[in-house]
């Protein structure tokens, strides 16, 4: 045997399960998200309120173009901007049921994901199915996004059908004026500019159509140069035939706007709601039930996994300052996001349960300690100084023991990443015998540590020798050097 022995200490899976539900926080998480959603709430209100004001700004604009157009194109953009109104309306309100379910689910599953459950197994499953039903209701949201794009497409068909039959009773009307061949396409031309101008002035046509406008202008164009040239029943056919085309890009417009204020609102929401998340779970108590009753820490999960928090946070964040300026955003960007916000929920929720188990690992550092003080106290050691290596509780625990013949003992429990995150630390014994090279001795101390640790519930591994260090005391002598362990940081 050698002055230096190493064993690997493990949780048994009965007590993990016992560590992990007596361990449990302790703070309000429903109440500290809702709080923090309440900020970001009224920054959503006033994001929907723009977009409202932005659609009535296009109904206006629309409206005032009407009173320069003909009489029979007023009554058939009446009843098309009707007609867009209702669909806007009726999809508005089954959206905002679905929300409101989106909204009292979240509140439950973080009720939920706050509540202490005896069976840590049954709390995993509750939290899943929990967390599926709010993937299920994200996607029935964006269903209805979608369900909103056949209803603009099968409107869109509807009024393409009924417009060729307008185009057709407009030109009657316009005969039964008796307006010659050139009043006729100077009429149909200025209608169809009209609308086009209010088109470009009221949508954002190059993102969500690129080129389209240019190529009904370059229609007009041609129909401008067939009346110059006199030929006025080739512009009358142009024109009608780019007026039917305009009023299916503004359809399509008004589809795309509304699909992707509706994504970008989904989005921001999502991403809000990941970050009230991560700045509640930052301050997290828990506490832990002992012997001697409740013990109460305040573990910050950002301290406990190594700053991962404050990197999943500011992914967040970096993901919000574009939601907030998202003119540059296509679709299937604001698609991703929604995406990347679950993601990094799940991630959030994760790293909690890591910080609990951080938090667990290192009291049982604290824990194999004291059955090690145990163990040894009655053969007459003392411990003389302990600490966390860098004075940081998620680090290696060093404590040194003396017996009345200046006998010293150190030992150093450090944690270990396993591939399955379970919970395992590493002992290392020194022996630094200063008055005997007695391996007898040392074997007898070894045994009643390794005793105690099981009688505590911890499966230990056989300790095996530094090779090189067989039949004589430690020397690695730094070892002894509290301050410096101390010092060090991780």
């Amino acid at each position: 045997m050698s002055g230096e022995k190493d064993a690997i200490v493990n949780l048994r899976q009965s007590e993990y399960d016992h560590m992990m539900n007596s361990c449990r926080r302790a703070d309000n998480i429903e109440a500290g998200i809702s709080r923090q959603m309440e900020q970001a709430n009224s920054r959503l209100r006033q994001q929907m309120d723009s977009q409202i004001e932005r659609m009535q700004q296009r109904h206006h604009r629309f409206e005032s173009a009407l009173s320069n157009m003909s009489g029979e194109v007023q009554r058939i953009e009446k009843a098309n901007n009707a007609r867009l109104r209702r669909l806007a309306e009726d999809f508005n309100s089954e959206l905002m049921q679905v929300d409101n379910k989106i909204q009292q689910q979240q509140r439950e599953y973080t009720h939920k994901f706050a509540e202490h459950d005896n069976r840590f197994a049954a709390h995993e499953r509750i939290l899943e199915q929990h967390a599926d039903t709010i993937r299920e209701q994200r996607h029935e949201y964006i269903s209805l996004i979608e369900k909103q794009g056949e209803n603009f497409a099968q409107a869109l068909d509807e009024q393409r059908r009924e417009l060729k039959g307008q185009i057709q009773t407009i030109q009657d009307n316009i005969v039964a004026k008796e307006q010659h061949a050139q009043g006729q396409a100077n009429q149909w031309l200025q209608d169809t500019q009209d609308l086009l101008n209010t088109i470009d002035e009221s949508y954002n046509h190059e993102k969500f159509k690129s080129g389209e406008l240019a190529k009904l202008r370059s229609e007009l164009h041609l129909a401008k140069t067939n009346i110059a040239q006199g030929h006025y029943e080739a512009a009358i056919s142009t024109t009608q035939r780019t007026f039917l085309h305009t009023e299916e890009l503004k359809m399509e417009l008004e589809l795309l706007t509304k699909k992707w204020n509706d994504y970008l609102n989904l989005a921001c929401e999502s991403a809000a709601e990941v970050l009230a998340a991560c700045d509640t779970h930052q301050t997290a108590q828990f506490t832990f039930e002992t012997e001697d009753g409740a013990e109460e820490f305040a573990a910050e999960v950002d301290f406990w996994t190594q700053g991962a928090l404050s990197k999943l946070r500011q992914q967040v964040a970096d993901e919000q300052q574009q939601l907030d300026n998202p003119k540059s955003l296509s679709l299937a960007d604001l698609k991703q996001s929604i995406a990347d916000s679950e993601q990094w929920r799940q991630e959030s929720e994760v790293l909690v349960e890591q910080a609990k188990k951080a938090l667990i690992a290192s009291q049982l550092r604290n824990n194999i300690a004291q059955s090690i003080e145990t163990a040894l106290e009655k053969s007459g050691w003392d411990v003389v100084d302990s600490t966390y290596e860098g004075e940081d509780f998620r680090g290696a625990l060093h404590v040194k023991l003396q017996n009345m013949a200046n006998d010293e003992l150190v030992t150093i429990i450090t944690p270990e990443e396993t591939a399955d995150k379970s919970i395992r630390n590493r002992l290392n014994i020194n022996f630094f015998d200063k008055n005997t090279n007695d391996e007898a001795f040392r074997q007898e101390r070894l045994k009643r540590i390794m005793a105690s640790l099981k009688e505590e519930d911890l499966d230990c591994s056989q300790p095996e020798c530094k090779p090189g260090t067989e039949n004589q005391s430690a020397t690695e002598v730094e070892k002894l050097d509290f301050d410096k362990v101390r010092e060090n940081s991780l």
